[in-house]
C-alpha cells in the first residue's frame, strides 16, 4: 500500500452511481471542476439517457455463475424464448441494509460477488468511453475513483462496496485508500447543489435540506453553508437519517394490495 496520496497522479476523476434500480456515471479532469461529462450511451439504449439498469444475468446450469449480460442487455434476454435458461438478478443492493431481511440470492454468489460483476463490467464500458472523450491521453492507472453510498450505511456494507471495487479491478487492493472515495449520497446530492443551484443564492448561515429519495432508499440531511475566508464549506446542521423505503418498496406494497 502506497504510505503517500498525491491527487495529481490521479487527473481524471471518475463516480459512479450505483443504484438499487438504475446506475450511472460521470468524468472530470481534476482541475477543471465546471466540465462534469455524463455517460448517456449505453449498451442496447436507443435514447440518450445517463442512467442503466442494475441488472446481472447468469446461465442457470453454469457451475461457475459467469456474468452473461448486464444493464439493457440483461433485461431485453429476458424477453426471447431462451428466458427459462437464465437467471435475472436485481435490486440486490439492498441485500446490504443490515435492517433488513433478505432472502438469499437466485442465484449462488455472494451479494460482494454480484456488485462485483455489474461493476466489472459496467466499468470496461465506462473506460471505453472515456478514453474516447478528453481523457484519450490518460491510462486507467491515471483515474481516481468517487462511489455513492447510502447514508444509512454501516461499515461493513461499506467495506463491502471497497472490497466489489477492488474485486471488479476499478482499483489495486495495493492502492491508496484515497485513491476510492466513498461519500454519501446526499453529501454528493449537496455538493451539487451548493455549486450548480444558483437560483437559490445561498449565503454564509443559510441552510437547505436534501432529501435524496432513491429506489431502495431514502435519505434525509440538513446543510448550513459558511463562508470564510477559506472559502465556502458545508457542514451538516442534523446526524443524516435513511432507511430502505424508496421507490421498490411502493412498487412492491402497491402490487400486493392490488393483488388483495
Amino acid at each position: 500500500m502506497q504510505s503517500t496520496f498525491n491527487p495529481k497522479d490521479y487527473p481524471i476523476v471518475v463516480a459512479i452511481d450505483f443504484g438499487t434500480t438504475f446506475s450511472g456515471c460521470a468524468y472530470a479532469y481534476a482541475q477543471d471542476d465546471k466540465e462534469v461529462i455524463d455517460i448517456t450511451s449505453w449498451p442496447k439504449q436507443n435514447i440518450q439517457y445517463p442512467k442503466t439498469p442494475t441488472l446481472n444475468l447468469y446461465k442457470k446450469d453454469d457451475p461457475e455463475n459467469k456474468l452473461v449480460a448486464w444493464g439493457w442487455r440483461a433485461k431485453m434476454e429476458t424477453l426471447k424464448p431462451t428466458a427459462r435458461h437464465h437467471t435475472l438478478l436485481y435490486q440486490y443492493k439492498l441485500h446490504l441494509d443490515e435492517n433488513q431481511q433478505s432472502s438469499p440470492l437466485d442465484v449462488d454468489i455472494t451479494v460482494l460477488e454480484a456488485i462485483s460483476h455489474y461493476l466489472d463490467a459496467f466499468h470496461e464500458y465506462v473506460v471505453g468511453e472515456i478514453m474516447r472523450g478528453f481523457a484519450k491521453n490518460f491510462q486507467r492507472d491515471h483515474f481516481r475513483y468517487c462511489l455513492t453510498v447510502p447514508a444509512m450505511w454501516s461499515d461493513r456494507a461499506k467495506n463491502v462496496m471497497r472490497q466489489a471495487a477492488v474485486k471488479a479491478n476499478l482499483i489495486k487492493d495495493t492502492d491508496h485508500p484515497d485513491r476510492l472515495m466513498l461519500i454519501s449520497e446526499p453529501e454528493a446530492a449537496a455538493l451539487y447543489c451548493e455549486r450548480k443551484c444558483d437560483q437559490f443564492d445561498l449565503g454564509n448561515g443559510d441552510r437547505f435540506m436534501i432529501c435524496d429519495a432513491g429506489g431502495g432508499t431514502v435519505d434525509l440531511i440538513v446543510f448550513e453553508i459558511a463562508v470564510t475566508t477559506a472559502g465556502r464549506r458545508l457542514s451538516e446542521v442534523t446526524k443524516g437519517h435513511g432507511a430502505s423505503c424508496g421507490s421498490v418498496f411502493l412498487d412492491r406494497h402497491m402490487r400486493r394490495l392490488l393483488e388483495e
